[in-house]
């Protein structure tokens, strides 16, 4: 039987009283084996089941969900920006907005952003 030998991960130097951290990782012993990932064949695993035949999401259903998280939601969410909090809302890095007449332009497609987080 072969006899394993540890040493304390943290030890302290018993003259200057500092830390010392071992963090070299060893050879796994020959009880430690393992493959790490790999490809599922069980299609069960990768795909979705199938949706069953007529169900829907009807508007009554909807409204019944709408309601339900409105009143999980509710001003206990949200905390007020007085006190401590009041300086979360000047923006420090940006300008003044320029004032300027507002636009009344139409438009087929606009984005907003871009790269990422480009919205359509």
């Amino acid at each position: 039987m072969t006899k394993l030998s540890y040493s304390m991960a943290i030890q302290t130097d018993p003259v200057s009283g500092l830390k010392i951290f071992d963090t070299r990782a060893s050879k796994a012993s020959d009880k430690i084996t393992g493959k790490g990932y790999s490809i599922l064949h069980d299609e069960s695993l990768t795909t979705l089941p199938e949706i069953p035949k007529g169900a829907v999401f009807s508007t009554e259903e909807q409204a019944k969900y709408r309601e339900f998280k409105e009143k999980r939601r509710g001003a206990a969410d949200y905390m007020d920006m007085v006190g401590d909090f009041s300086m979360y809302l000047q923006d420090l890095y940006s300008a003044d907005p320029v004032p300027r007449d507002s636009l009344s332009d139409e438009c087929e497609i606009l984005v907003v952003g871009a790269g990422f987080a480009g919205i359509l």
